[in-house]
């Protein structure tokens, strides 16, 4: 089990952010998420839209308060194993987003970010 490199863009950075101000204490369940996806890389649903690229769906359950991972969190991936990198593009609560297009433009835009491109 070798672990990838862990980038985070900023659209993740301001996810989780807002996240843990609702929260506080799911910090250490998404921790352990990102440690689990940065040793198991395909772990997920393929998101569909991006070929070739495979962005992942995890769901991550936050068992402190109640919420199972059905209505949980939602984290998005993209694993480049041949670079040795792992790059977190989205983390958000399920219903944060009123329509999977809105889902959709804010994973563009961390793509963006991730490739360092400006977004128009």
């Amino acid at each position: 089990m070798t672990l990838l490199e862990s980038i985070f863009t900023p659209s993740f950075e301001a996810g989780r952010k807002k996240l843990l101000k609702r929260y506080p204490l799911a910090e250490s369940a998404i921790q352990k998420a990102l440690g689990m996806l940065a040793a198991y890389p395909e772990t997920g649903d393929a998101y569909p839209g991006f070929a070739p690229a495979v962005v992942r769906k995890t769901r991550l359950g936050l068992a402190r308060y109640g919420i199972g991972a059905r209505r949980g969190l939602r984290l998005l991936h993209l694993a480049r194993p041949d670079k040795g990198k792992i790059a977190f593009l989205l983390i958000y609560k399920k219903g944060d987003f009123k329509t999977e297009a809105a889902v959709k433009a804010s994973l563009v835009q961390a793509l963006r970010e991730y490739l360092g491109l400006a977004a128009d």
